[in-house]
């Protein structure tokens, strides 16, 4: 069985909402408290720092787009537990498309939060090595997202889910072409 037929096996089966929530809340440390502390850890490996300006206004703007970022990730794991039954974690996916925002802006916002909040961190404790994790983490995510997730999707949702991905971008808001119209 491979992983796509793994993940479809297992969205049809139902897990309680106090399962859901502490396999989402175990995620959410690791993702939210684990990484960051990973990333301070590798600033103090390194002899010297990014020559990232120390400006306070600057430190200021990139905190505010980790917070975004972060926000932007809680803002979709809200969604998939309440408005489609599920979670982010592969193993209890959702049980509704969503296509209401924060998917509306783009097909993958949690993984848009994760990734700012990511650089956001690394730009912050002016970290080389956490520069390299984020964008090898980056790298893994869109590999994973288009070779096991997009083909998930589309056995479990079919036709409603390559309208929606046809009519929304990616990765990025805001630069898919065609209309929204295509989707409702």
């Amino acid at each position: 069985m491979g992983t796509v037929d793994w993940i479809v096996k297992h969205a049809k089966k139902n897990y309680s909402s106090q399962a859901k929530f502490t396999t989402t809340a175990l995620a959410g440390l690791l993702i939210v408290i684990m990484v960051p502390c990973l990333f301070v850890y590798l600033s103090s490996l390194e002899n010297g720092k990014l020559s990232i300006s120390k400006h306070p206004a600057f430190l200021v703007i990139v905190g505010i787009i980790a917070l975004c970022g972060i926000s932007l990730a809680f803002w979709t794991i809200w969604a998939q537990f309440h408005k489609a039954q599920g979670t982010p974690i592969p193993i209890m996916p959702t049980k509704k498309l969503l296509i209401n925002k924060p998917y509306s802006y783009c097909r993958n916002p949690m993984a848009l939060g994760t990734i700012l909040y990511y650089a956001g961190i690394s730009i912050i404790v002016r970290s080389c090595l956490s520069g390299v994790v984020t964008v090898a983490f980056t790298s893994l995510l869109i590999i994973l997202i288009k070779t096991i997730e997009e083909k998930e999707m589309t056995i479990r949702f079919g036709e409603d889910y390559i309208k929606y991905k046809n009519a929304t971008p990616f990765l990025i808001p805001f630069t898919h072409c065609q209309k929204k119209d295509n989707i409702q």
